[in-house]
């Protein structure tokens, strides 16, 4: 398709079969532009020129430019139109203002380059299009005599829906279509970006590239490149439904043998976590009650972490609709697996909600605190630890009330004891406490006696 004789038909035939499927499936456009040539396609589509005529004008139009010499370029200009256009020199025109930042120019190769030179030096980025012509330049002069005739009896109709026209970037108006106009067409700048602009000021929000390739940014794709087409039309369909486009689904499906199916309103993750026959607590059960809790508290630090590492991923994983919580890495910053402030408090409202720990309040700015699923877990684990000082001393407590004091004597645990509350079991004689009393004192008076808690319980 390097010939611009064959390559402007083609191009017209897909954007025309593209733009009619969309239709048939209840896309219907409230408003269309093209891109230079895609602009007859749009033509036809708003009603403007029948399909023979539109026809007819695109195989003229590359017909006579592949006619033409060969010798002009195209350049690409990262820089605005108020800035390029001083520069011109004769046989140099701006073809295209696609963006604020983004000119064509267009013209003989040697006056092309010296005001890229020029251009470059300025730092500006340019890069030279793979093209056969010069298009909307001086040197498109020679065709348009010859495609003014061809076009002399191309019928005029008033379109249905709103188009714009690349020559002004404004709705089509009075003598849209005529020869005289696609002459203009021929050799002045795209005015792309006004077009979009207008399009936006209209109401527009969803912008549809119907054509193959994707070469507006912003726009719904339907045929990318390196992508199998069906794959892509269908993926760019479920797009603009996304955005809120009415879809005739049923015609989108019609013969394929499809049926429709109720989705649940949750994302339910199929992957199940059962309590195992080790008595290991599965990440997703963890607050359905406080014996979870209790289970949470109970392991080592390093199984504890494990677990809680799996509970972080697990659920970051839905958050970020990812398929299983094996593809968050856990020590991959949540910025860069794609959780912003939003998804970040999602997480950190799941978490609240899956651990169910009384009294647990964590911060809203959870993933920037702790900006790994490790780093989270390990405080998540320090927060659950801190209910260990408490049951710890009660486990103690009952410990030592079911160990007989002539043990402890014996064992050298008594001394330990009195050491660590600070009276030495010599200095209890001070006290006048006998050995006697000592073996007489219930466990519980005697800790008491140690941690110096009630002495009045001593008889």
């Amino acid at each position: 398709m390097e010939s611009t004789e064959f390559a402007q038909p083609a191009l017209f035939v897909v954007q025309v079969a593209l733009a009619a499927l969309l239709q048939d499936w209840g896309v219907l456009p409230d408003l269309v532009m093209g891109h230079s040539v895609g602009e007859i396609a749009a033509a036809y589509v708003a009603g403007a020129l029948s399909l023979v005529d539109a026809a007819r004008v695109v195989a003229a139009r590359g017909r006579l430019m592949q006619a033409l010499p060969a010798g002009g370029v195209m350049v690409a200009v990262a820089a605005s139109e108020d800035e390029v256009a001083p520069l011109l020199t004769e046989g140099v025109c701006i073809a295209a203002v696609n963006a604020p930042e983004s000119v064509v120019i267009s013209g003989e190769q040697a006056a092309v380059g010296v005001v890229v030179d020029r251009l470059v030096g300025l730092g500006r980025r340019v890069r030279r299009l793979a093209v056969s012509h010069a298009f909307h330049s001086v040197l498109m002069d020679p065709m348009v005599e010859e495609f003014s005739k061809v076009l002399a009896d191309v019928c005029v109709r008033a379109p249905r829906i709103g188009l714009v026209s690349n020559v002004t970037g404004q709705l089509a108006g009075a003598g849209y279509g005529s020869p005289a106009y696609w002459v203009e067409h021929v050799r002045k700048p795209v005015r792309f970006f006004d077009g979009v602009g207008l399009a936006e000021s209209l109401g527009a929000r969803v912008f549809v590239e119907v054509g193959p390739g994707a070469g507006l940014e912003a726009s719904v794709a339907l045929l990318a490149r390196d992508r199998p087409e069906v794959e892509s039309v269908l993926a760019g369909v479920g797009r603009l439904f996304a955005e809120g486009v009415a879809v005739d689904w049923s015609s989108v499906f019609a013969g394929l043998g499809g049926r429709r199916v109720e989705l649940p309103t949750y994302g339910f993750a199929r992957q199940r976590f059962w309590l195992g026959d080790n008595g290991e607590l599965s990440v997703d059960q963890t607050g359905k009650d406080a014996g979870a809790i209790a289970r949470l508290q109970s392991l080592a630090p390093p199984e504890l972490q494990r677990q809680l590492v799996e509970l972080v991923c697990f659920h970051a994983a839905i958050v970020l609709g990812r398929k299983s919580s094996h593809d968050i890495d856990p020590e991959c910053a949540f910025q860069d697996l794609g959780f912003d402030s939003m998804s970040g408090v999602e997480l950190r409202n799941r978490l609240q909600m899956a651990i169910g720990l009384p009294g647990l309040s964590l911060p809203r700015t959870l993933i920037f605190d702790y900006p790994t699923a490790s780093a989270l877990a390990e405080c998540l684990g320090q927060l659950l630890g801190g209910q260990h000082e408490s049951s710890d001393d009660e486990s103690i407590w009952q410990l030592l009330k079911n160990i007989p004091i002539h043990q402890l004597r014996r064992t050298g645990l008594l001394d330990k004891l009195l050491l660590l509350a600070g009276q030495p079991e010599e200095s209890l004689a001070g006290r006048t406490v006998s050995d006697e009393v000592i073996d007489s004192l219930s466990p519980e008076a005697l800790i008491g006696l140690a941690l110096d808690e009630d002495e009045n319980d001593i008889r």
